[in-house]
């Protein structure tokens, strides 16, 4: 019992599902008699999200041609969907007895659980006499001989399934002439196919109509490709009917059940902050440290900000004579890499005035002038009382060069460096 679709899934005779389709596909304009058709059954189901489904394959107008050998490979996964995937489950249960693929042995060997007959055929292990019974194993695809719209029911042929991928099956006669006129819809086999607990959406299953991969062959010496035209069947996975069918139990979110796919809608800023999905309590992701990471544990709703390794950069990335980048120190800090104190730097000028630039240990350049007003001597010979100022000396008064008489004119000569009186 599908509960939340509210239907019951029950096995309807294969013959009367497979005219049912039959008339139905005729009714959506089925390619006129005579055009080889393959389709399956159901041709449309819905299903709930996680769970499986058996896709019946049928054959229809095979004719006047005769059918003398079958094959059907699937694709691995639906096409379509807008959430999650609906693949093809080697280990789906179906209905139906297990043909495996021929392998050679001793008349009425076991192999794996199945009887060898004569090295001619596979047949399920209550059929071989001498063989004591095994329980059956059912895997997908598989083909029920015991169906009584099997297309090749009554021919000596050989059935082979193949799990994959690609999952296939098919069937062919083994004597020169068996062949069978197919008219109504007769069944090939079938496969299993399981919808994620996540799926959701409208899914496609094509059969591979390629070439070595799907084919139909005639009774004719040698048998012959008979083209065909392949239908699909299109499964809709809902994961909702009810809001209520989307409750996560996560108190950061808002669930909606919107065209039967459940929507999650985030209640907090998911680039910012860290949600408990206990009680819906947020905290800043961001401790605003550029020598922690910032990790958010959303299934605790707990940040955690672990130190990032040492000399990881951080602050300040300049670098300058006296002051590296700054880098983290390894337990979460960030350290300035000044250079000590002392360094040179700026300019290398060493005079009366000033002493060579050093690093004053915080990141600076520092100037090693001498006091403003400090004797020096700027070597001139017709000034004195020069004082240095800003790290320059500077030029005192004239130098008096006097003599007192008033008849002589007084002067400096900075080239004789002397007096002249004359």
């Amino acid at each position: 019992m599908n509960e939340r679709l509210g239907v019951r899934f029950a096995r309807i005779p294969t013959c009367a599902v497979a005219h049912a389709v039959g008339l139905l596909l005729v009714s959506a304009a089925v390619p006129a008699f005579g055009q080889p058709m393959m389709f399956l059954i159901p041709v449309e189901v819905t299903i709930n999200a996680g769970d499986s489904i058996t896709i019946q394959v049928f054959l229809e107008n095979v004719a006047p041609t005769l059918l003398r050998a079958y094959q059907v490979e699937f694709p691995q996964f639906a096409g379509g969907g807008v959430a999650g995937t609906v693949t093809h489950d080697p280990q789906g249960t179906s209905a139906c007895g297990v043909y495996q693929p021929f392998v050679p042995g001793n008349p009425d060997e076991c192999v794996d659980g199945f009887c060898v007959d004569g090295g001619n055929a596979c047949v399920i292990d209550p059929q071989c006499p001498g063989i004591p019974d095994i329980p059956e194993f059912h895997p997908s695809p598989c083909i029920d001989l015991s169906n009584p719209d099997y297309v090749l029911a009554g021919v000596v042929a050989l059935p082979a399934v193949s799990a994959g991928p690609p999952p296939r099956l098919g069937s062919a006669a083994l004597a020169a002439g068996d062949s069978v006129l197919v008219t109504d819809p007769k069944y090939l086999g079938e496969f299993v196919y399981t919808a994620s607990e996540d799926g959701g959406g409208v899914f496609t299953i094509e059969p591979q109509n390629i070439p070595g991969g799907s084919f139909l062959r005639d009774g004719g010496s040698p048998p012959g490709d008979i083209p065909f035209t392949a239908l699909g069947s299109i499964i809709t996975v809902i994961q909702c009917v009810v809001d209520g069918d989307c409750d996560d139990g996560n108190a950061c979110t808002a669930n909606t059940c919107e065209s039967g796919i459940c929507v999650s809608t985030p209640l907090y800023d998911a680039e910012t902050e860290c949600c408990n999905p206990a009680n819906g309590n947020t905290t800043l992701i961001d401790d605003e440290n550029d020598c922690t990471d910032d990790i958010c544990d959303a299934k605790k709703g707990v940040v955690t900000h672990p130190p990032f390794a040492v000399d990881t950069p951080c602050g300040d990335p300049n670098s300058s004579e006296c002051d590296d980048a700054d880098t983290c120190d390894g337990a979460g800090g960030c350290q300035p890499n000044f250079v000590p104190e002392g360094s040179a730097c700026g300019g290398p000028a060493d005079t009366q005035c000033t002493d060579p630039d050093t690093c004053d240990g915080a990141g600076a350049c520092q100037a090693n002038d001498a006091a403003d007003g400090s004797d020096c001597d700027d070597g001139a010979f017709c000034n004195t009382g020069e004082a240095c100022a800003g790290g320059v000396c500077t030029g005192g008064a004239p130098l008096d060069c006097g003599d007192g008489i008033p008849c002589t004119q007084d002067a400096c000569d900075e080239k004789t460096d002397a007096c002249e009186n004359v």
